[in-house]
C-alpha cells in the first residue's frame, strides 16, 4: 500500500492509497547422487554389469569388465557428472557407456559405464562420483556443494601352483 504525494513529501487530496501483491517461493532442493561399482570376468560391452559383483579371482592376463552405476538421487538435475578412479587411473572420459545418460542426470536417473581390461595383480580400489546441481535449464544452483558418493569392486589375482616330490 502506497499513498500519493506530491514533492515535498504532503499526501495527494483526493487520491486513494495504492495497493498491489506479488508472490514469492523458495524451493528447497535436496541434490544427492550414488555410486554402485562393480567388476566381472569377461568382455561383452558392458553387457554383464547389471549381474556383476564386487569380487573376481583369477590369473594375471584375465579379460574384466568394471561397471559404474551412477544414480540421481536427489531432486535436481545433474551436469556435470564426473566419476574419478584414482586406482585405476581414469576418469569418466576413459568410460564407455552402456546404458543411459550421465550428463545432465535428472531425477530418479541412473547410467551405467564401462571399462574393459584384464586382471594386473591384486587391485581393490575405490571410485567416487559428484555432480553439480543444476536447475532444469542446466545452469548451476549457486551455493549449493555438490553431492557426492563412493563405492569399491576388487580384483584378486590368484597363482594356482602344484607340487609333488617323489622320493
Amino acid at each position: 500500500v502506497g499513498t500519493p504525494v506530491d514533492g515535498s513529501g504532503d499526501p495527494l487530496p483526493g487520491i486513494d492509497p495504492i495497493h498491489d501483491t506479488d508472490t514469492a517461493q523458495v524451493d528447497v532442493v535436496d541434490p544427492a547422487v550414488s555410486l554402485v561399482k562393480s567388476v566381472y570376468q569377461g568382455h561383452d560391452a558392458g553387457a554383464g554389469c547389471d549381474t556383476a559383483g564386487d569380487v573376481v579371482r583369477n590369473v594375471n592376463g584375465t579379460p574384466v569388465t568394471w561397471c559404474f552405476t551412477v544414480t540421481n538421487d536427489g531432486d535436481v538435475p545433474l551436469n556435470p557428472v564426473s566419476i574419478d578412479d584414482g586406482d585405476l587411473g581414469i576418469d569418466q572420459g576413459d568410460l564407455t557407456v552402456a546404458s543411459g545418460s550421465i550428463s545432465p542426470l535428472a531425477p530418479g536417473d541412473s547410467a551405467t559405464l564401462y571399462l574393459e581390461g584384464t586382471i594386473d595383480g591384486d587391485l581393490l580400489n575405490t571410485a567416487s562420483v559428484s555432480g553439480v546441481p543444476t536447475d532444469p535449464g542446466g545452469t548451476p544452483l549457486p551455493g549449493i556443494d555438490p553431492p557426492t558418493g563412493g563405492d569399491t569392486a576388487q580384483v584378486d589375482e590368484v597363482g594356482p601352483a602344484i607340487s609333488v616330490a617323489k622320493t
